[in-house]
């Protein structure tokens, strides 16, 4: 009996470590602010846009990684996410207000933002691919639907150590992307109405040309 639950409790093991697995990460962001994301997030977060850094912290390399949410967790945390931007919006206190009351923001602030934490996926150590010009790029070629990431930025110095890791939620969407490049019936009507009073003017100051010269 007891060789059969040791046998047992290694499967478990065994098969723990084959089943890959990224856990909410508890990871400090940025304590500094050196790390500044783009804020276009739409048209450059995923297309090549640039991260900036903070002079202060000197020579450095940049990494970056994408780490899928699924909708289930990326629709927790925005609910969240709103629920915090309303608190702010109507909590925030006063520069005047008394220390209690400000205390008491901060500490509830905290409390949002830990709960955002905890649901956002981990990095992937393994995973990290170095940016030689601070920009960061979602290959997109195969997605055909909605998907929802966890961009992950890591700074070191040129030795690779003394790391500052930073982090935001994106989404990409694929039809959007697309829909953009498509002109609306109304903006093509509009630019073959164009086309055509410039061919009729043309027209006209080409005959009025030829009848003054005649």
């Amino acid at each position: 009996m007891k060789k059969f639950s040791l046998f047992s409790l290694l499967l478990v093991f065994a098969f723990a470590f084959m089943i890959p697995t990224v856990y909410a990460h508890d990871i400090e962001t940025d304590p500094d602010r050196i790390i500044t994301f783009p804020l276009n997030e739409k048209d450059e977060i995923y297309s090549g846009s640039k991260i900036q850094v903070n002079d202060s912290y000197g020579e450095y390399k940049l990494y970056y990684q994408y780490v899928e949410m699924t909708d289930e967790v990326y629709e927790q945390y925005m609910a969240i996410h709103e629920e915090h931007l309303k608190f702010e919006e109507e909590n925030r206190p006063a520069d005047d207000a008394e220390p209690d009351v400000i205390e008491d923001y901060n500490k509830k602030f905290e409390e949002y933002e830990k709960s955002k934490q905890a649901l956002l996926p981990a990095y992937v150590e393994d995973d990290w691919v170095e940016s030689t010009d601070s920009t960061v790029k979602l290959d997109t070629t195969d997605i055909k639907e909605v998907k929802h990431y966890n961009l992950w930025v890591k700074i070191t110095d040129e030795n690779d150590e003394n790391a500052v890791y930073d982090d935001q939620v994106i989404t990409y969407d694929p039809n959007a992307a697309s829909e953009d490049d498509v002109p609306s019936p109304e903006t093509s009507d509009n630019i073959i109405l164009i086309g055509v009073g410039a061919i009729l003017i043309a027209g006209i100051m080409f005959v009025s040309y030829r009848k003054v010269n005649s």
